[in-house]
């Protein structure tokens, strides 16, 4: 009786840990460039931003990753109907190119969402697009699946920052986010996507923002010369040169809430087994 009494705790404290998984909102950031690079390219030099351009945010906040340990698959309409009109970080709510770079992905923690601090895992990037002319041809292209296959064919090792910067990186969002060691963007060669490589990271929020206090985000970047495959080329449907019909950039991503509350899920699965 008394274990089934202490089992029957466990359950009750994890109850709400199941019934309210944490999630985040994920979107994509891109800034506007007058690069000719192939698109889906990578190792791309700082790109210069065009005139009116800058960073634009793309389906902004309105796709939901659940921190549930499952991958799913986001797709961000790279256009003048996915912008945000309001702007992005330093961009215009308007197409002022014709291509563009990764900058960013930007990932905000819902008010009231849960996960103090969080562990997500990035994978397998791709864009689709289809030109503006009379070939109906679209167009997909691996940007990376970050697996070495940007790196002459060798795999990464692990621990190695290759696509984006450790999450306390950008000065945009570091006063959010707590820095090194809990901040940290890695390879991992234990799980993936596509096959067993893709990128961790993981970091702790923090809550003394003056206007993010009660939902801090992130601007996870590609900024920065050191990465193995920084800032990938991107296409811009409705650009100034009117260059695409359509584009769009998926990338595939996974997430847990902090070990504390993975824990507690654990010991609630034991108590059910026990109960049997």
């Amino acid at each position: 009786m008394r274990i089934l009494a202490v089992c029957g705790l466990v359950l009750v404290i994890a109850m709400p840990a199941v019934a309210q998984t944490p999630t985040l909102k994920i979107s994509l950031g891109v800034r506007e460039s007058t690069t000719t690079t192939a698109i889906g390219s990578v190792n791309n030099p700082i790109p210069v931003t065009a005139p009116g351009g800058g960073i634009e945010y793309f389906n902004r906040d309105a796709q939901t990753l659940p921190l549930d340990n499952t991958w799913k698959k986001f797709t961000f309409d790279v256009s003048a109907t996915g912008i945000d009109p309001l702007g992005g970080l330093t961009g215009n709510g308007l197409i002022n190119s014709n291509t563009g770079a990764l900058d960013c992905l930007r990932i905000v923690r819902p008010a009231g969402a849960g996960a103090t601090a969080v562990q997500i895992w990035v994978d397998k990037m791709e864009i689709t697009y289809k030109l503006n002319d009379f070939d109906e041809t679209v167009i997909s292209t691996t940007i990376t699946t970050l697996d070495g296959t940007n790196n002459g064919g060798v795999p990464y090792a692990a621990g190695t920052e290759v696509l984006f910067q450790e999450p306390g990186y950008s000065g945009s969002t570091a006063a959010m986010i707590q820095a090194l060691p809990v901040s940290v963007s890695a390879i991992d060669t234990t799980t993936g996507q596509d096959d067993s490589y893709s990128e961790m990271a993981r970091w702790k929020w923090l809550y003394t923002h003056a206007v993010y206090k009660d939902s801090p985000w992130l601007r996870f970047t590609s900024y920065g010369s050191t990465l193995k495959e920084r800032h990938p080329t991107l296409a811009i449907a409705g650009g100034p040169g009117n260059l695409y019909l359509s584009s769009s950039v998926s990338v595939w991503m996974k997430g847990v809430p902090e070990p504390a509350s993975l824990s507690l899920l654990a010991l609630g699965g034991l108590a059910l087994l026990r109960r049997r």
